[in-house]
């Protein structure tokens, strides 16, 4: 999947900023695990909480690729529906545990 080898958590950073041009920053935040963004004038961005444990960076970061990939899949007034909302977050999760395997239950609780 996306040149990203057998074990993916491990490569996905790299893979995402040198292949894919993905500015991956690294902050510490007071609350919240991570973001994602696409700006015409910036490109590409995810923000991850630094002070998350390592696994917990991977998971976030596999996430928000998921969000990436969908960037345009979805209309605005589809997420701002809350329940339409729920289920891409549920998807991304799923998404994540399976990109970005850490041996740990999956985060959000499923």
């Amino acid at each position: 999947m996306m040149g990203l080898g057998k074990r993916p958590a491990c490569s996905l950073h790299k893979v995402l900023e040198q292949e894919y041009g993905v500015k991956i920053i690294y902050y510490p935040l007071a609350c919240g695990s991570a973001a994602s963004m696409v700006h015409p004038d910036i490109g590409k961005a995810v923000v991850i909480n630094a002070n998350e444990a390592p696994w917990r960076r991977n998971y976030d970061l596999a996430h928000e690729l998921f969000h990436l990939i969908l960037w345009k899949a979805f209309s605005p007034e589809e997420m701002n529906d809350a329940l339409f909302f729920d289920d891409v977050e549920k998807k991304a999760d799923k998404f994540a545990v399976h990109a970005a395997p850490s041996g740990r239950r999956d985060p959000s609780g499923d």
